[in-house]
């Protein structure tokens, strides 16, 4: 995933409501990558949910 694209992924998480954490406390971005913060405070099941949702709006 490019620079710009991770920042994209993070700028979308964001806009979808989360009611336990912002984007910023679920996600983090590297150069190259979006990461799930290991500490962050989501369910295993809302993470997922996220980062699919993510995944398939980077592809479109």
């Amino acid at each position: 995933m490019e620079y710009k694209d991770a920042h994209r992924a993070i700028d979308i998480a964001e806009k979808i409501k989360n009611p336990c954490a912002s984007a910023q406390s679920v996600f983090y971005c590297t150069q190259s990558e979006v990461y799930l913060k290991q500490d962050a405070q989501v369910s295993i099941n809302d993470s997922e949910k996220i980062l699919e949702i993510v995944s398939k709006l980077l592809k479109n």
